[in-house]
Formats: structure tokens, C-alpha cells, sequence
């Protein structure tokens, strides 16, 4: 009821809300405090109380909300943050199984639609990157599943030619891999035996196949996913990266078309990440503490350094100007990196101006919406 309460728009003309969007974020950042400030009230007591039946319960009942009403709208950008907070009660990582298992289930069947098996990919590679209180475990338990799944995928489709209509699904799982990698890859290979688990995923086999996924990910991911392979001997990305350049060309001149007849081009493939920066000052004391924030681990020095900055040019190259990549990241921290946003003018009932110290590598966050 709480995060449906915070999904639904304050009752107020679209007239009025365009007019005055400061007022509506504000009331947005209220809304979801109360909603944070109810979470704790019920979980608080069942955690310290060791309440596990209740607390499963209570989690259940926020999933099947969250299935109903916030997973299928389109970018999302705060009310998943309630469901995102309730994980931190988990025991022994219970609820954070709860919530994986349930998007994976619903990301690798394929009688779901279409749009839902998306969006449950881009939210297992957003909370995989960003939940502080998730295992590595966990993370490298779902990487495997989702690669098993891209191996089989390969296999069936492996005479198949470039088509991001007919293989978009592969395309998306492949970017939540990519994406989990560029966040966690440096934090598993220091631990013992996790450079050689990231290793034996065979990555160089699914990026070399004939559906070349680094083509048709985000360039930025791409871009990323590359230099993580590289700082840690786990794949060699570049010359699919050089291959980018030249044939991306192409694809968007073909003008690939869906089943409907509708034209898909690699907007396709921008999929938000629903746990992206998250950008209301006063609730955000709620998730700060939880969330991940990029670090660059990539930024070369001393000698080697040559190679690396070539690499990096032929990978800005192949991003074809699209995207906003981590080619330069002198003034960001993030590198899906969005821009400064001043949310409202200080008043005695709206919180002040904000500028996210954080940024994020894909140009996220850049509008902050109803939700």
C-alpha cells in the first residue's frame, strides 16, 4: 500500500504539475520518507526480534506490489528504493535471494512479455552493482545463471546474424552481465579463486559469437566491460570494440524492425538502471548508507599507461559519439555520469537545492520523474 501510495501522482492537474515540477519532487521527497519511515517502523521490530516468518511475509507482500505497479512502469526512478531499503533486513541473505530469484525467474521465462523480461534484467544488474548488504556470492551465483543461459542462447542461435528485433533478449542479459561486471568484477577478483571464476564464464566465447553482443550493448557498458577483461586478464574485448565502429554504421542504416514492423535502433537497448543515483535529498538518508558508489579502477599510471589510452580511443571510437562514456572521468565519479541537478530554491517546506557529489557513467538521473 505504501509504495502504491508513493507510485501515484499527487492529485493536481498535469497543467499545474508542469508548471510547477520543483513543488512535485518535493512533495515526492516527503512521500517517500514517510513510506522509508513506515518500512522501518514494521521491519525493525521483526529483525531484532528475530521474527523471520513475519518479515518473509511483509517482504512477500512489497514483492507482489512491486510486480503489480512498479515494475512494469516505464523508468521508475524512486518508489523501487523502498523495496531496495527492505532488503537490508535481510537474515543470511534471505530476502535478497527472495528478490533475485524472483527477477531471474521472471528474466529467463520466456512466456513472460517481452517488456517485463527487460526490465527484470536491467533491475538484476542495477541491484547487483548497487546493494552494499548483497554477497558476492550471490552476485557471482546469478552471473552464473545468467551465463549458463547466454551459452544456451549461443547455441541454438549460433548460425544466426545480427538482428537486434530478433535477439533484443539476448542483448539485454547480456548488458546486465556486462554492467555487473564493470561494478563487482574488481571486488570479486580480490578475493580468493575470483579471478578464476570470472574466468571460467568464457566470456571471449560470448563476445566473440556471431551475435556480437559488445556491438549492441550501450557503448559506455561496453567500453567498461572491456577494461574490467583487461585490468584482470578475463577476456580480450578490444578487437570487437574496433569492430563496433565500422559495423554499428550499417545496423542503424538497415533499420532493424521488430515483429510489429516497428523500426528498432540501439535506443532499444538503453535501458535505465532502476537503482541508478538516487536523487531526493532528504529521503536518500535512507539508502546512502547501502548503496555502491563507482569508483574507477581503470585510470592507468607509470609505464603501460600508452597502451591503455589507446585502447581507450579506439573504444571511444567505437561508441560512435553516442553515449557519454568513461573515456574522461577528471570530473566524475560515476561512470554512467549524469549532470548536476538543482531540484528546487530553499524554503522553509521543500528541501534545498541539491548537486549530486556522485555521477553516473551512462548520463542517468539527468530528469528526475513522478516516480
Amino acid at each position: 500500500a505504501a509504495a502504491a501510495a508513493a507510485a501515484a501522482p499527487p492529485a493536481r492537474s498535469k497543467r499545474a504539475s508542469a508548471q510547477d515540477p520543483e513543488s512535485a519532487r518535493c512533495k515526492l521527497d516527503w512521500m517517500m520518507m514517510h513510506c522509508f519511515n513506515l518500512l522501518h517502523a514494521y521491519f525493525v521490530p521483526m529483525h531484532e526480534m528475530a521474527d523471520d516468518a513475519g518479515r518473509l511475509e511483509l517482504f512477500r507482500a512489497l514483492l507482489a506490489e512491486f510486480g503489480r505497479t512498479v515494475l512494469p512502469t516505464h523508468q521508475s526512478k524512486h518508489v523501487q528504493y523502498l523495496l531496495f531499503y527492505a532488503t537490508k533486513f535481510s537474515k543470511d541473505q534471505d530476502l535478497n535471494m527472495v528478490f533475485l530469484q524472483y527477477l531471474l525467474e521472471k528474466t529467463l521465462n520466456p512466456a513472460e512479455a517481452p517488456v517485463m523480461r527487460r526490465a527484470s534484467a536491467a533491475y538484476i544488474a542495477s541491484f547487483m552493482a548497487r546493494a552494499v548488504h548483497l554477497s558476492l556470492y550471490l552476485v557471482q551465483t546469478c552471473l552464473e545463471q545468467l551465463v549458463e543461459w547466454l551459452n544456451e542462447y549461443i547455441r541454438l542461435h549460433q548460425l544466426d546474424s545480427l538482428s537486434l528485433s530478433r535477439h533484443l533478449m539476448f542483448y539485454s542479459v547480456c548488458q546486465c552481465v556486462f554492467y555487473t561486471v564493470c561494478f563487482r568484477g574488481a571486488s570479486i577478483c580480490e578475493h580468493e579463486g575470483g579471478q578464476q571464476f570470472l574466468t571460467s564464464l568464457s566470456f571471449g566465447h560470448i563476445i566473440s559469437c556471431r551475435l556480437a553482443p559488445l556491438m549492441m550493448v550501450q557503448s559506455a557498458v561496453a567500453q567498461e566491460f572491456s577494461k574490467v577483461c583487461k585490468r584482470y586478464s578475463i577476456a580480450y574485448c578490444m578487437p570487437c570494440m574496433r569492430q563496433k565502429a565500422s559495423v554499428m554504421p550499417l545496423v542503424r542504416m538497415a533499420g532493424d524492425r521488430d515483429e510489429q514492423g516497428l523500426t528498432v535502433d540501439e535506443e532499444a537497448l538503453q535501458d535505465f538502471f532502476p537503482f541508478d543515483p538516487y536523487k531526493l535529498p532528504l529521503s536518500a538518508v535512507y539508502v546512502n548508507d547501502l548503496y555502491v558508489q563507482w569508483q574507477d579502477r581503470n585510470v592507468s599510471s607509470g609505464s603501460g599507461g600508452g597502451d591503455d589510452s589507446e585502447e581507450e580511443d579506439s573504444a571511444s571510437e567505437a561508441g560512435g559519439g553516442q553515449h557519454s562514456g568513461p573515456a574522461s572521468l577528471d570530473d566524475s565519479n560515476d561512470f554512467l555520469r549524469s549532470e548536476s541537478i538543482s531540484f528546487m530554491s530553499p524554503s522553509d517546506s521543500c528541501p534545498p537545492t541539491m548537486t549530486p557529489d556522485q555521477h553516473d557513467f551512462l548520463g542517468h538521473g539527468k530528469k528526475v520523474g513522478w516516480y
